[in-house]
């Protein structure tokens, strides 16, 4: 069968957070459909496949709401927290998503991720996500300024239609 790949073994770090902190579970990836079971000191708060985002892939992670938004606050890795930033850009009339998004379009360590909230803002399209665009117009990266620029245009373009 042309342009056909088969399955690859690919070893991933699937990490989970507990109360008691992270510990990391390295496994191997050899089928298309895998169950794995994990052993943790107390219930999840955070679970991610592929630490660190090291391996090409398409993901669908059924996570919810609250669960992106600790991720997007606590994941050490810039990847991971982008990620959750995507995902919460998906979520619709959620203040909880908006403020949180907010936050990290103002505050994340690493520019990219900050860059990556004020896009997923854009996404969420809503008053109080243009509020939170439009506080971080002032941001010392002006890389990040841009992108709050173009999200502040994609509101104006928005409201006229």
């Amino acid at each position: 069968m042309e342009g056909h790949v088969g399955l690859f073994r690919v070893p991933v770090d699937v990490a989970i957070t507990t109360a008691g902190g992270e510990k990391v579970f390295p496994v191997q990836v050899s089928k298309a459909d895998e169950t794995f079971s994990f052993t943790v000191d107390g219930p999840p708060l955070m679970v991610l496949f592929d630490k660190g985002d090291k391996i090409l892939k398409s993901l669908d992670f059924q996570k919810s709401p609250e669960e992106w938004i600790r991720q997007l606050q606590t994941a050490r890795d810039v990847p991971d927290r982008a990620d959750a930033a995507f995902a919460l850009g998906n979520i619709k009339d959620n203040d909880a998503v908006t403020a949180a998004l907010g936050e990290a379009a103002r505050r994340d360590r690493f520019w990219g991720v900050r860059n990556e909230a004020l896009r997923a803002l854009g996404r969420v399209n809503s008053p109080n996500a243009r509020k939170q665009v439009l506080a971080s117009l002032s941001n010392e990266q002006p890389w990040v300024r841009q992108v709050a620029v173009e999200q502040m245009d994609i509101f104006r373009t928005t409201k006229k239609q």
